[in-house]
């Protein structure tokens, strides 16, 4: 009995250490997505809504590396919706089309500390009556293994859900 009280303490310890994850005290990054339905903004937190049934639209999503370390970042789409077929949606850095990056691989870029990147999501209807997506930019950030999802509702506002 005098050997298991004095092992004890230490096997408490470390089921404590066990138990406290490896970024404890880190938390999430500070990567804030903003959007717009125009380039020079106002870019906004929360999504919204819009109607685009005949013209193509394009929605701009500015993430910002508010951390306190550079980051590496990928952007993917995982836009979905019972719509998605009756559009085609492309992705842009500035005037360069990248949406076969971000389809194949995602496209891989850098991100320094308080510096920010818009990228332009365009959807174009295929059909005359498109159905509802959500147009959803995901930022796969390293080195804190983190996911930043933001959604625009296109035609239906629970398509995101």
């Amino acid at each position: 009995m005098p050997l298991v009280k004095a092992a004890l303490p230490g096997l408490i310890a470390l089921a404590l250490l066990a138990a406290v994850p490896a970024q404890a005290g880190m938390g999430a990054p500070e990567v804030p997505i903003k959007v717009a339905k125009h380039a020079d903004g106002p870019f906004q937190s929360g999504s919204f809504m819009v109607n685009v049934k005949s013209k193509p639209r394009s929605f701009y999503f500015k993430i910002i590396n508010r951390d306190d370390h550079d980051l590496d970042v990928t952007l993917d789409d995982v836009s979905h919706g019972d719509g998605l077929a009756d559009f085609g949606v492309r992705w842009f850095r500035g005037n360069r089309d990248i949406t076969q990056e971000v389809r194949a691989t995602g496209h891989a870029f850098g991100l320094k500390q308080s510096k920010a990147r818009v990228f332009q999501g365009r959807v174009k209807p295929k059909v005359g009556n498109p159905g509802e997506i959500c147009l959803a930019p995901r930022f796969h950030v390293e080195p804190d293994s983190y996911d930043a999802v933001h959604g625009i509702y296109i035609n239906d506002t629970g398509v995101c859900g």
